[in-house]
């Protein structure tokens, strides 16, 4: 390992780094980068990377297989599972939800207890905020979704960022939407 600081690199030679397990006050088992928790595994099978990144309060036993990358991903979950979370501040509010996908700067960052939710872009998901969305795919920068969407599907860009002229999708072909195959 390389480090820089103070006008010097010094080079750390490690055959096995072995930590202890994160616990709940995050002072075991923590690397931290610039004062800030950067990478931690608080709970069963959890990862956080990134500064600010999960927390120390969840409840271990029923916080399991989540995956947080980014700076303040996850920081509020508290009994969640099996989410996979990545960017600056995506998910951040997400308390007890349970097997989502966030990716992208922002994306579900309003979201509490979201079920089965696909959002990816950038600004994916903001309006989801009651807690009760679930099922949901987005698909595009901005794409904002609808307070209290359940099982709905939203691919493009958010109106003003620009106009999708097309769209093709195996297994659809020349049928008007609501059209069914004859």
């Amino acid at each position: 390992l390389l480090f820089n600081g103070l006008g010097t690199t010094e080079t750390l030679s490690v055959t096995n780094f072995n930590m202890p397990a994160t616990n709940a006050g995050g002072t075991l088992g923590v690397i931290t980068f610039g004062g800030l928790p950067f990478i931690s595994a608080y709970g069963l099978t959890n990862t956080f990377v990134g500064g600010n990144s999960g927390n120390f309060t969840l409840n271990p036993a029923l916080s399991v297989g989540n995956s947080g990358f980014g700076r303040g991903v996850l920081q509020r979950l508290t009994v969640g599972q099996y989410n996979t979370v990545a960017g600056y501040a995506s998910g951040n509010m997400i308390s007890s939800g349970n097997q989502s996908v966030m990716v992208g700067y922002n994306s579900g960052n309003a979201i509490t207890n979201g079920l089965l939710l696909t959002l990816l872009g950038s600004g994916t998901g903001t309006n989801y905020t009651n807690g009760n969305e679930s099922g949901n795919i987005l698909v595009g920068a901005n794409v904002n979704g609808v307070t209290g969407d359940n099982y709905v599907t939203r691919i493009g860009v958010a109106t003003g960022l620009g106009v999708m002229t097309a769209a093709y999708i195996g297994g659809i072909y020349n049928n008007a939407v609501g059209a069914t195959n004859g």
